[in-house]
């Protein structure tokens, strides 16, 4: 087979495995999305409102942080920590009258500035709706407060000091007016007292400018500009999150488990598994095929079947060599999938004009009917492999194909392990070799029937039919085995879909004509083989008539 690229074959793994799990993975998604539906039905709703406050710059606030939002002299990100501080809290809980400690209060507080901005975000979340708008107004009221508060004070403080300042320059003043008054006015001592005067005097002057403000300053840090309204809809859970994150849980635990599945399923899934796992080629892949007539089994040379089977035709040929002759076909499990491919084997071999025997070999195959075959009216080759005495008539042609002799199976009475006898079996196959060119075998699986490897003694080489997906890796190790116990070289393995053995075997349930004559009473018009098998003495000795 030709190679193919990695990534190509990588892609065309993921694809098979979605083909073939890909109910898994649905289940995954159905899963993730019960589990999303079910939190959201489960879990308590949360309700969120917001507060907008705008911030305003109070004579207090003469520090500013560099490096703030906004030219400002508050720093907004100084101001959103102060909402949540222990303070605030505490008011805001007097305000709410709750039981809940300040710290309990805060965890339900959530700040933001927006961008290029002197306004504050204030959202409060709350199990109901009427709660949250309570809080987030609550903690708005709190926070202008403790600033106007803390504005006060800082204020109070400044203005202190700047009085104190003031009366101790008062002092001063009184003091060197005294020196001056008592010293002659043409001293040079005078003329520094009235210098110190002046001095003291524009010292006064500037801290009751600097006081001044103070003493008249509007205290206001700022307003509410948008309360806190009531919410019409729950903030979580967001259904349309957890609805996808749901989607994508389930669709993650659907891939692991059709991953792990594929890892532990043990039947043949395609034909790469089979060159892969056991270093087989494969020499023959069936389509599904569409048509559920009997003919189906036998594809026409133009159909892409048909060319499967022509190439099968050239790598058997090659297996065998000159001197080969005997192809023997089993499947690893049971099915109908042997007599398919055996079937379109020996008709494809006979279609390039060589003589071909297809000896159906498995008492529970309906190729015989896939042929116009019925087992009432041609003896099967257990008949004549346990018969060395008298010749049957054990073959059957068609105008169709005049180059391929069809041995039917036996009835499905009889137990071909007990009829089929290394020594008349070897009698049976020299008598074929000298007839045909070649023999196509269909043997019954050979873990389910000990007669297949009696007919491997005889056969040059061998085809394992898996059947996709009913096939286990573990069946296909075991006949390989088996076969190669015997001595017997596996060629390669051929590939049958599960869907093209259920439609043969619809067809293999349908009831057979009777034919009630006699088998020597039936006249074929226009076919008519046999093959001679002389006593044990004598054998191989081989006469046809046609």
């Amino acid at each position: 087979m030709d190679s193919m690229p990695s990534g190509r074959q990588s892609t065309l793994d993921y694809g098979l495995l979605l083909r073939r799990r890909g109910w898994v993975v649905v289940c995954g998604l159905l899963i993730g999305l019960v589990f999303a539906y079910a939190y959201i039905d489960l879990t308590p709703k949360s309700y969120r409102s917001t507060a907008m406050v705008l911030v305003k710059a109070t004579e207090a606030d003469r520090g500013a942080v560099a490096g703030g939002r906004t030219s400002s002299p508050i720093n907004l990100d100084t101001e959103s920590q102060l909402v949540r501080s222990a303070v605030v809290a505490a008011r805001a809980q007097k305000l709410l009258r709750s039981p809940q400690s300040p710290a309990k209060l805060v965890s339900h507080v959530h700040v933001t500035v927006p961008a290029n901005t002197s306004v504050l975000a204030i959202s409060y979340q709350a199990d109901t709706a009427s709660a949250a708008l309570q809080g987030a107004h609550s903690f708005a009221e709190a926070y202008l407060q403790n600033r106007v508060e803390a504005a006060k004070a800082e204020v109070g403080v400044q203005v202190k000091s700047l009085r104190e300042q003031v009366e101790e320059r008062q002092n001063e003043l009184e003091d060197w007016t005294g020196k001056a008054a008592s010293l002659p006015s043409s001293s040079s001592d005078a003329a520094y007292a009235g210098a110190q005067e002046r001095v003291i005097l524009d010292q006064i002057s500037e801290l009751n400018r600097r006081l001044s403000p103070l003493v008249t300053a509007d205290l206001n840090p700022g307003r509410i500009i948008t309360d806190a309204q009531l919410p019409r809809r729950p903030s979580a859970p967001v259904p349309l999150l957890y609805l996808a994150s749901g989607l994508m849980a389930g669709l993650l635990f659907g891939l692991i488990v059709a991953v792990t599945l594929e890892r532990l399923d043990r039947r043949v899934l395609r034909a790469e598994d089979l060159e892969r796992g056991f270093d087989l080629p494969v020499l023959l892949k069936l389509g599904a095929g569409r048509r559920a007539d009997a003919r189906a089994a036998i594809p026409s040379p133009e159909s892409p079947d048909g060319q499967e089977f022509h190439q099968l035709c050239h790598a058997l040929m090659a297996k065998l060599g000159a001197a080969g002759r005997v192809v023997l076909v089993t499947g690893a499990s049971g099915g109908v999938g042997t007599g398919l491919v055996a079937a379109g084997l020996a008709t494809a071999l006979a279609r390039r004009g060589s003589t071909v025997a297809l000896v159906c070999a498995d008492p529970r195959s309906p190729s015989a009917a896939w042929f116009d075959l019925h087992r009432d009216r041609v003896p099967s080759h257990t008949a004549l492999v346990a018969t060395a005495t008298q010749a049957p008539v054990v073959e059957h042609s068609s105008v169709d194909l005049p180059h391929l002799r069809v041995i039917a199976a036996g009835a499905s009475g009889e137990d071909p392990s007990e009829i089929v006898q290394p020594e008349v079996a070897g009698e049976f196959f020299s008598a074929l070799r000298g007839s045909v060119r070649y023999v196509v075998v269909e043997a019954p699986p050979i873990s389910v029937a000990v007669e297949t490897l009696t007919l491997a003694e005889y056969a040059d080489v061998a085809l394992v039919v898996a059947e996709i997906p009913r096939t286990s890796r573990g069946e296909v190790r075991e006949s390989i085995r088996r076969l190669g116990r015997v001595g017997l070289v596996v060629a390669g393995a051929a590939v049958v879909p599960s869907r093209r053995v259920k439609r043969q075997q619809k067809n293999r349930q349908q009831p057979q004509p009777s034919l009630p004559a006699p088998l020597d009473s039936v006249a074929a018009p226009h076919h008519e083989v046999s093959l001679v098998t002389q006593p044990a003495s004598t054998a191989g000795a081989v006469n046809e008539r046609v």
